[in-house]
């Protein structure tokens, strides 16, 4: 672990900054184009609603968006939570979620591009994906928290 690059700081901030840019471009494109996007909705009929709700302009920014930006999107911040669980929580099974988030979403991302282009056929996929994705990632979230929380209170008592 204390030769794994995951877990060195500049890596750790680069992952950092870059989610972050991601995440805010993500937002200003839902908020820019008054998206509805489909990235938590797992049930077919629900997906289908949300979809027949977009305008053309906002099937092809939803498109986009998930083709230019949330493809990526998994392999930033997967590495970035796994990074910190690994080097403050110090249990490579911690990690686990984290990694399981990468393909999940990214799954989830190719099916969501099929079914804006006219598959419906993918919605079985992304039925599948979506909850995999969420809830892998909602633990991920928490344990690389817990990791800074530890990080905060180590760094407070080395003072």
């Amino acid at each position: 672990m204390k030769n794994s690059r995951l877990t060195e700081t500049n890596t750790l901030w680069r992952l950092f900054w870059v989610f972050v840019g991601l995440s805010l471009a993500m937002l200003a494109w839902i908020t820019f184009y008054k998206l509805h996007i489909i990235d938590e909705i797992w049930e077919p009929a629900k997906v289908q609603a949300a979809l027949e709700a977009q305008t053309p302009a906002q099937h092809r920014a939803h498109f986009r968006m998930t083709l230019f930006f949330d493809l990526l999107y998994p392999f930033i911040y997967g590495p970035l939570f796994a990074g910190l669980t690994l080097k403050y929580l110090k249990r490579g099974w911690l990690t686990i979620p984290a990694f399981l988030c990468i393909p999940a979403d990214t799954i989830e991302n190719i099916a969501q591009l099929f079914i804006l282009s006219g598959t419906s056929e993918a919605m079985a996929v992304k039925a599948i994906a979506t909850p995999v994705k969420l809830i892998c990632f909602i633990i991920a979230l928490v344990l690389a928290l817990l990791a800074l929380g530890v990080a905060a209170k180590q760094r407070k008592s080395k003072s």
